[in-house]
């Protein structure tokens, strides 16, 4: 990839997410940011060809190759993603349609049209490193820096087993284990997002895939 990447333990959402068995789906279940609503934002997502192909999932450590291999298929204007394990298509399907949101420096891997998930990566070199944004740190800029915007909101970890439960309210302390959800994608959710700094504190890389020759 011509660049290693040490890649920290992150135990939130997804303290299994290194075992190379795991599908993209359950992947970007795990470490996406989740969207209630895409709205007009969807109209302005491309397809980057950079992701066009087959890929290796690589090791913690971002050296070597595991048995975890995803396939960028171009369907009708999106990209289909297979996974595979030693070979063996995941008989979840593939996951369509899959595009890219440019916000700011950044690019989101988007899984949408309607609801659905993003998730952050670069492209470097002949590899790919996918980003995992901290829902605590973030929810603290976005309180501190957009203190009025309902455009985010907090899925509290221990609210799962009351719906009727209040979602972040104002002043609302966010935990590791919470949900950052968008409620829906307007034009402040753009502003927040590319303004949040590109340091560890806040996204953390994770997981990254090398392209197949």
């Amino acid at each position: 990839m011509g660049k290693v990447f040490a890649f920290a333990s992150v135990d939130w959402r997804k303290a299994a997410l290194r075992l190379p068995i795991l599908g993209l789906a359950v992947f970007l279940l795990a470490a996406c940011i989740d969207v209630d609503d895409f709205g007009e934002a969807w109209s302005k997502t491309t397809v980057d060809p950079a992701l066009a192909g087959r890929w290796v999932a690589l090791d913690e450590n971002g050296e070597k190759p595991t048995s975890q291999e995803y396939a960028f298929t171009l369907k009708d204007g999106a990209y289909s993603i297979d996974s595979y394990v030693k070979g063996q298509r995941d008989e979840s399907g593939p996951l369509y349609p899959v595009k890219t949101l440019e916000i700011g420096k950044y690019k989101f891997l988007a899984n949408g049209p309607d609801q659905g998930v993003i998730i952050r990566y670069a492209v470097e070199g002949d590899g790919v490193v996918w980003y995992v944004l901290n829902p605590k740190h973030a929810w603290e800029f976005i309180q501190k820096k957009f203190p009025d915007t309902d455009s985010f909101y907090l899925d509290k970890a221990d609210d799962e087993d009351d719906p009727d439960a209040p979602k972040s309210p104002k002043g609302a302390k966010g935990d590791d284990d919470d949900v950052l959800r968008i409620r829906h994608f307007d034009d402040t959710v753009f502003m927040i997002l590319a303004q949040i700094p590109d340091t560890e504190y806040f996204w953390e890389p994770d997981t990254a895939i090398q392209k197949v020759p």
